[in-house]
């Protein structure tokens, strides 16, 4: 089931993010939708996050 307000993203062409994305000649085809996707450093996050880096994958987690 699609659920609009869990819906979220960020720009495709967000330079900090640097992806060099192989584009046809014409340029990409967007949805009004991505085309209005925030940069990352504007993204609003759903998840809480306080700075601190994670552990490597399959080290047990401190809380």
């Amino acid at each position: 089931v699609y659920a609009p307000d869990c819906d979220g993203g960020v720009a495709w062409d967000d330079p900090a993010i640097g992806v060099d994305w192989p584009l046809p000649p014409g340029g990409p085809v967007l949805s009004a939708k991505d085309a209005a996707l925030p940069r990352l450093a504007d993204f609003d996050s759903p998840f809480d996050y306080d700075g601190t880096p994670l552990g490597a994958l399959g080290e047990p987690v401190q809380v």
